[in-house]
């Protein structure tokens, strides 16, 4: 059975989700599905080289047009997972014909 953790954010992270949310309708829905995924397997992102401690890069790709694309910098270890960094990236517009 998998081991559940914690999930934690930076300061700056709960901002960003903040400000975003006026603009992405079902951003927080997003969001809460990425700390679902980092509080059950976090190992399950990309490991970073270059940290004196291991960090990872975990990518959700709505299927959702209208949500960007969120990349998460985080840590964890056995208790709990935290994201140190959050960015989101606007979808190519689909070019209509």
């Amino acid at each position: 059975m998998a081991v559940m953790r914690d999930v934690f954010e930076e300061h700056e992270v709960r901002k960003i989700i903040d400000a975003a949310t006026t603009r992405y309708r079902r951003l927080e829905d997003a969001y809460e599905g990425l700390k679902w995924r980092l509080s059950h397997e976090p190992q399950n992102g990309v490991l970073i080289p270059g940290y004196s401690s291991p960090r990872f890069l975990y990518k959700i790709d709505p299927p959702n047009e209208e949500l960007p694309i969120i990349l998460a910098l985080y840590e964890f270890d056995g208790n709990r997972a935290t994201i140190l960094s959050l960015r989101l990236i606007d979808k190519p517009k689909k070019k209509t014909t």
